[in-house]
């Protein structure tokens, strides 16, 4: 009676291994592309992180060259 339900047992184990490679699959697959997405955020930051810094150091210079032709001043006082 236990060869029988061994027997069974193994094209339902079979079954479920084609399953389970199945999943894993398509869980390595959603992995690579998590990996890539990942990747491409990581490349973007530091784009933003770069142009982020060219803009300060264009602001600090605007404004110094600003200060320069108000004379020194540093824009608090008005002119009537």
């Amino acid at each position: 009676m236990e060869e029988t339900s061994s027997i069974s047992n193994i094209g339902s184990d079979s079954k479920g291994l084609e399953e389970l490679e199945e999943e894993l699959e398509e869980a390595l697959e959603a992995l690579s592309k998590a990996k890539k997405d990942l990747d491409t955020m990581k490349a973007q930051a530091e784009s933003v992180s770069e142009e982020y810094d060219r803009l300060c150091e264009d602001h600090s210079r605007l404004e110094r060259k600003l200060a320069i032709q108000e004379g020194g001043s540093d824009g608090d006082e008005k002119e009537d």
